[in-house]
């Protein structure tokens, strides 16, 4: 008899551990009002409380010419594309002048150069004003794209990093606090080609060729087969039982081309239809149910 002890290896501790629950532990509508909330905070902070003339870049250009046009005067500078800018900003000034709250929102109504303090009060109203729209269209812009990456990745943890992710970066850190045109510029061609994404895998799903990557709690993986009335068989016998611990779960998928002119459903005949299964025994019996 071997006197030294045999010691059976410990199960690990992190059996079935989800690596981005941490990273996503509000779940996705809160945590999306949680990034709407910290750009709001970012924006208030560092862009609408900061003096209009400290971070001036387009600001003054794209509201400038929003004060022109609402005298119904062309357009005076063109440095920079951003037609589209300008005309939201002029809308934007004409609504909140029609409500009350915007009184300097063309260029004849600006106080003189004469009127210091009264013209400095009305630049200050006219940018905030103006930056809002910034706000306004970055946070839209992050909504979208929050929308569109979760149709693309199809998981909801992964849709939200990524949307931390764009939220805080630098270019929508930048554009959400001054007026910019790069962000109305390039978010709709960005969109664009995420559309196309999702158009084609709705298509691929439609078609029966979308494939999803099988993800198990353990290391062995179970068999696998072309052949749908021989499908792969896997047994895990005495001594290398498959442990499965407390919830663990198990995903299984099926890939298959159709190469018919008419789409592909789930059915109860397989003349037309297609089904998706798995079947297996646990061990051992008792009370111990399986969901």
């Amino acid at each position: 008899m071997d006197p030294s002890p045999t010691l059976a290896p410990r199960p690990s501790s992190r059996a079935g551990f989800d690596a981005l629950a941490p990273l996503t532990f509000l779940g996705w509508w809160p945590g999306l009002a949680a990034i709407v909330l910290s750009l709001a905070v970012s924006f208030f902070l560092y862009g609408y409380a900061v003096a209009y003339w400290r971070n001036a870049d387009m600001d003054f250009m794209v509201i400038y010419n929003a004060l022109v046009l609402n005298d119904g005067k062309p357009q005076q500078f063109f440095d920079h594309t951003g037609y589209l800018t300008i005309l939201i900003v002029k809308v934007w000034f004409q609504i909140l002048h029609g409500l009350g709250l915007l009184t300097s929102y063309s260029l004849s109504s600006m106080p003189p150069a004469s009127d210091p303090h009264g013209f400095d009060a009305a630049m200050t109203s006219a940018v905030r004003a103006g930056r809002l729209v910034a706000w306004l269209i970055a946070t839209a812009s992050v909504l979208v794209f929050a929308g569109l990456i979760r149709s693309v990745v199809r998981d909801w943890r992964l849709a939200l990093i990524a949307t931390f992710a764009f939220a805080f970066s630098g270019g929508i850190a930048v554009h959400e606090r001054i007026l910019r045109t790069e962000l109305v510029a390039a978010c709709p061609v960005i969109f664009a080609l995420m559309i196309l994404i999702v158009i084609g895998l709705v298509r691929l799903l439609e078609m029966g060729m979308a494939r999803n990557d099988t993800v198990y709690p353990a290391p062995q993986q179970p068999g696998t087969g072309t052949d749908w009335e021989h499908p792969g068989v896997s047994l895990w016998d005495a001594p290398d039982f498959l442990t499965v611990q407390q919830g663990d779960s198990f995903s299984y998928s099926c890939s298959y081309v159709n190469t018919a002119s008419t789409a592909v459903t789930v059915g109860e005949t397989a003349a037309s239809n297609e089904m998706c299964m798995a079947i297996g025994y646990y061990y051992p019996a008792g009370t111990t149910t399986c969901n």
